[in-house]
């Protein structure tokens, strides 16, 4: 990864992993018209768009200064040498990065 080979230039090399924000992304997302769709793919267009819509504009998203806080975070640990290799925005971000890591 990039981090080791970084590391052997004393640079240390954070990922920021953000769950949803809270912005218009999901309504300003250019969106297939579902009558135009497969009839067979378009009750499965449908769910994805709700769960998108939920995410992007429910409880769960975050501000963009929420998560411009946990940049500002990993940013200080680097300059202290307590750098993380990786942040996790909200436990909402930390459980779909446990659910993508596990086999």
């Amino acid at each position: 990864s990039l981090a080791a080979t970084n590391l052997q230039f004393g640079i240390s090399t954070s990922i920021v992993e953000p769950g949803a924000i809270r912005t218009a992304f999901v309504t300003n997302a250019e969106q297939a018209e579902v009558e135009n769709l497969p009839e067979d793919m378009q009750e499965a267009y449908k769910k994805y768009k709700a769960a998108m819509n939920a995410a992007f504009e429910g409880n769960t998203a975050q501000t963009a200064e929420q998560v411009a806080e946990v940049i500002v975070q990993a940013i200080e640990d680097g300059e202290n040498k307590k750098a993380s290799l990786r942040y996790q925005t909200s436990p909402a971000a930390a459980a779909g990065v446990k659910a993508k890591l596990c086999d």
